[in-house]
């Protein structure tokens, strides 16, 4: 994991996180689940889909939240990175790069149906 510090010294790769505005598979709002958990430098993970039916550089965000009766975190679904910053990290990942990920900025008002996430990307 990066310190914070050491963060602080060497510029991250912006990347923008696209289909917060879906729903998972298990029905969840990914909105309402950002509105709810999402916290500038929250460690994010990214989870390559080689096999996406839809583009074969799809990398997914997960973002940590609470277990039911705060028995550690799981990770959920927020959306994809975005498919042009993806088709130039995705090569990064599949050659086994570490890639960590931060939240940079969020703008999620109980309000809005499609949150905006912003990442930080170090590798």
């Amino acid at each position: 994991m990066t310190d914070v510090s050491d963060r602080d010294e060497k510029p991250g790769r912006a990347a923008i996180v696209a289909g917060t505005g879906h729903k998972n598979e298990n029905g969840a709002s990914r909105a309402r689940l950002i509105q709810r958990h999402c916290r500038k430098d929250m460690e994010i993970q990214l989870r390559r889909e080689p096999s996406n039916p839809y583009d074969s550089n799809a990398i997914s965000v997960w973002m940590p939240v609470p277990r039911f009766l705060f028995w550690g975190t799981k990770h959920v679904q927020i959306g994809y990175i975005k498919s042009r910053r993806a088709k130039s990290l995705a090569p990064v990942m599949d050659k086994g790069a570490k890639v960590e990920a931060f939240v940079h900025s969020f703008w999620a008002p109980d309000d809005l149906l499609i949150p905006r996430v912003s990442l930080s990307l170090y590798y």
